[in-house]
């Protein structure tokens, strides 16, 4: 499709528009990657203002477009982030209505998402089936939540912390609460979220998230209500409060992509005639957050922009979050890249870095303490280790609600333990004579002696010493002249609360 007269000739007789034109423009959307250019950005204004209209399953939808219309004249400079708002909202409001028959590649996007809500309805894709299949759960519980949650069928730390969260926002919609005075329904909606802490110790975002939610609540105005309406006031302040940390971690997902592919190509002079290429752990992707990532959201603003040459993505074992997520979400987006195990990232810098221009190995954060150790899938802090020898920047890629000011350095994180099958079994698809995938079966097969003695820890933590940058919504911290991180550009009210308690 071409941009130039299908849009032009529409885009400013939008009202008049029947749903199958509004099809008809999502996919004119989603292919704005080869042809941003030639579309004025006057033109996406237009069409936010009036997709801000159209139905949708929840303010979600109308936040992210707001955000585009509202930013447009700023990002026109910028067509990589404010393309990313777009197709991400389009992503979402096409779900119901873009067929994949109308539109495959839309409908394929859409089945990206890690979370799908709608008042008093959450689905969560099951993590676990990818890449062979796409089956989401529908989550209406806190005890539904937790087990998604403890048995990784979502996972990183802002969906983690995105599902516990609307997940009683479910629960409080369709009736779970029957406390009737104000301070007991507080009570019950605490006692939830305490439970749902629980699910992931270590990610900070879930322990940040519960915190707002409860600052949230018990400052829900009440004044001159009664108890039946004091009930209600609290209950849709928790509902609205939990739905903007959906709307507002998509766009703080863009915001980090800029800021880290724009330090990126400081470091390096990138350019598309010498674009750097990268190495990612675990997955930070759309599958990770509400939409476009985290050090996976850098990887696709520098592909967008023409900066990227090539992607590498470990295995990440045990639970291979790189092999089946990270791989699958490169591959669908075609960006160049590359699987390896976890053991060869020492060999690929040796003896590829000069030839691929690896600039930089590119990871997110379950938690980011204030001296800047930070906690991450294991397996980051070998790389970091490596990184450093080579001379390869580490780069870790964070929403400032991952960024825990409160704990000192990373000696005090808890680091989760999990059970010992996760590293002597695996479950898959089952591959056929032919080499063909069949996606209806799948089995579990042991590939160790199921009589070793296991250890299995679900994190490690890297000292600050090794981290080149830490890259937020906010901006990108580096180290000062002593040799630490100060955060006070990124989070000065939070960090001067901080300091004046410790006095």
């Amino acid at each position: 499709m071409r941009w130039q007269n299908p849009l032009r000739c529409r885009v400013w007789h939008v009202n008049a528009w029947p749903w199958s034109s509004h099809r008809f423009l999502a996919m004119q959307l989603t292919s704005v990657t080869l042809n941003f250019q030639k579309l004025p950005h006057q033109n996406f204004c237009a069409v936010a203002g009036h997709l801000m209209t159209v139905p949708a399953a929840c303010t979600t939808e109308r936040y992210l477009l707001f955000q585009a219309q509202e930013q447009a004249d700023s990002l026109c400079k910028n067509p990589g982030e404010l393309l990313t708002i777009f197709k991400n909202g389009w992503s979402r409001l096409t779900t119901n209505f873009v067929s994949s028959k109308t539109s495959k590649h839309i409908y394929k996007m859409a089945t990206l998402q890690a979370i799908k809500y709608s008042r008093g309805k959450l689905l969560v894709l099951d993590q676990l089936r990818l890449p062979h299949e796409n089956h989401y759960d529908e989550v209406s519980t806190a005890e539904e939540a937790f087990d998604c949650i403890r048995s990784m069928r979502v996972r990183g730390a802002p969906a983690i912390a995105i599902v516990a969260a609307l997940a009683h926002a479910v629960e409080l919609h369709n009736g779970d609460c029957t406390a009737t005075e104000p301070e007991e329904v507080i009570a019950h909606i605490e006692k939830r979220l305490d439970y749902l802490k629980e699910s992931r110790p270590t990610a900070v975002d879930l322990s940040n998230a519960i915190t707002l939610l409860k600052l949230a609540t018990r400052a829900a105005n009440l004044e001159g209500l009664a108890h039946p309406e004091a009930k209600e006031a609290i209950l849709n302040t928790y509902i609205q409060t939990a739905e903007e940390i959906l709307a507002k971690d998509l766009h703080n997902n863009t915001s980090i992509g800029s800021h880290g592919a724009a330090w990126l190509q400081q470091q390096y002079n990138a350019s598309s005639e010498k674009p750097i290429s990268v190495l990612t752990h675990c997955n930070t992707g759309s599958l990770a957050t509400s939409g476009h990532g985290t050090a996976l959201g850098i990887i696709r603003t520098l592909h967008s922009e023409g900066l990227l040459k090539h992607a590498y993505c470990t295995e990440t074992r045990p639970y291979n979050q790189g092999s089946r997520l990270t791989s699958f979400e490169l591959v669908f987006e075609g960006i160049p890249s590359t699987l390896i195990t976890d053991s060869m990232a020492g060999a690929l810098f040796n003896l590829h870095r000069e030839r691929m221009n690896i600039g930089a190995v590119i990871v997110g954060a379950d938690r980011v303490v204030r001296n800047g150790d930070t906690a991450n899938k294991i397996g980051t802090y070998q790389l970091a280790v490596l990184a450093r020898h080579h001379g390869v920047k580490f780069v870790v890629a964070a929403p400032t609600t991952s960024i825990d000011l409160e704990t000192e350095n990373g000696s005090a994180i808890e680091i989760e333990e999990r059970k010992r099958e996760e590293l002597t079994q695996i479950s898959g698809a089952i591959v056929n004579e032919d080499g063909t995938v069949d996606t209806s079966k799948t089995a579990r097969v042991a590939i160790a002696d199921q009589r070793i003695g296991v250890w299995n820890p679900a994190f490690d933590v890297t000292p600050h010493e090794l981290i080149d940058a830490i890259v937020t919504e906010r901006g990108t911290v580096v180290k000062g002249a002593d040799g630490k991180f100060d955060f006070s550009q990124v989070l000065p009210e939070r960090l001067a609360s901080v300091a004046a308690r410790q006095l």
